[in-house]
């Protein structure tokens, strides 16, 4: 398995990719964030199909 990590200018997570030996896709997440620096958004993505989840409103701060 193979795990590809991607940051942004301020050394935050944004990508994350995750693969099997054969190069198939496992699973994948990758996050924006607001202007505090909290994560906002987070989309997760699993054997082709992919989820958007509002991060803060989740967390009943919306």
């Amino acid at each position: 398995m193979t795990t590809t990590k991607q940051y942004d200018y301020l050394n935050r997570l944004i990508n994350i990719a995750s693969t099997n030996n054969n190069a198939v896709p496992l699973g994948s997440a990758s996050y924006l964030y607001n202007t505090a620096g909290q994560r906002q958004t987070m989309s997760l993505g699993v054997q082709g199909s992919v989820s958007s989840i509002d991060i803060l409103c989740v967390l009943g701060y919306r």
